[in-house]
C-alpha cells in the first residue's frame, strides 16, 4: 500500500524541469519562461533569504508588486 507524501511544491517545478526544461512554465504575453529558467529564479530567490538569515522551517513573509515577475 502506498502511504501519502507530503505536499512540496518545489518538487513538481524540479521534475517539470528536469523532464522538459525548456517547456513554457509561465506566459505573459510576449514573454515566456521555461521550467529551468523559472527553477533558476527560484532557487536564487531561496539563496537570497537563507543569505539574509531565513533557514529551513521559518515563515517569511515578502512584499512584492503585482506582477508575475
Amino acid at each position: 500500500m502506498l502511504s501519502a507524501q507530503p505536499y512540496v511544491p518545489t518538487s513538481y517545478l524540479e521534475l517539470n524541469a528536469k523532464s522538459k526544461p525548456a517547456a513554457p512554465a509561465l506566459i505573459d504575453g510576449d514573454r515566456v519562461m521555461s521550467f529551468e529558467e523559472l527553477r533558476e529564479r527560484v532557487h536564487a530567490s531561496a539563496a537570497a533569504l537563507r543569505d539574509r538569515g531565513a533557514r529551513a522551517g521559518e515563515v517569511v513573509a515578502v512584499s512584492l508588486p503585482s506582477v508575475w515577475e
